[in-house]
């Protein structure tokens, strides 16, 4: 989980005090603008986005686990049905007990730009 490798740990450090990274491609994969750090935390196209909200979320799935034995990844709000074209509603954690006892808790996870202008 936190063990970094030392070019990890230089990115760390430079997003952390708002210093430019050295390594970055010059142009992003997913949508072929031009790529800086702002745009690899906003960019809908590329797959850092997806990639951090996954690990992100396995992180929490993860930890839930260790204190709810009841936990499930992309637990069901509601069924999709058949005569109403409406998809299924999915949260990303389940978790049974974590706010009242036998009722199941579902989590949403959402991961935020907070350098972002507001």
């Amino acid at each position: 989980g936190f063990d970094l490798s030392s070019c990890e740990f230089r990115d760390a450090l430079c997003l952390r005090y708002l210093k430019p990274l050295s390594d970055l491609l010059p142009i992003c994969d997913g949508c072929g603008s031009i790529f800086s750090t702002s745009h690899a935390m906003d960019c809908g196209k590329g797959r850092l986005v997806i990639q951090r909200l996954n690990e992100i979320g396995d992180l929490l799935y993860n930890l839930k686990c260790n204190v709810w034995s009841q936990t499930v990844k992309e637990a069901i709000v509601k069924e999709a049905t058949v005569s109403t074209p409406v998809t299924a509603l999915v949260g990303d954690i389940g978790a049974r007990g974590a706010c009242n006892p036998q009722f199941v808790a579902i989590f949403d996870n959402r991961v935020i730009d907070s350098n972002a202008p507001f």
